[in-house]
């Protein structure tokens, strides 16, 4: 799942993913303000659930053309 939201703020969009190659390709592609892992213990190894990465508004229609969705 995949979702983008606005803040709030007037000033900045949340990406929420759970999807890692979505992870990657926005972490490999642009430099965003902040980046907030989900983390679960499954057995004895802590893995990454989700992520919310904030960014600019300005960026918001660059990420929907690039993640491939509208929200």
């Amino acid at each position: 799942m995949t979702e983008l939201r606005n803040l709030g703020d007037n000033r900045t969009v949340v990406l929420y993913t759970n999807d890692n190659r979505v992870y990657r390709k926005i972490r490999d592609s642009v430099k965003p303000i902040k980046i907030v892992p989900y983390e679960q213990e499954q057995g004895a190894k802590i893995v990454m659930v989700g992520v919310d990465i904030y960014f600019p508004k300005e960026y918001r229609k660059w990420l929907e053309r690039n993640v491939g969705f509208h929200a």
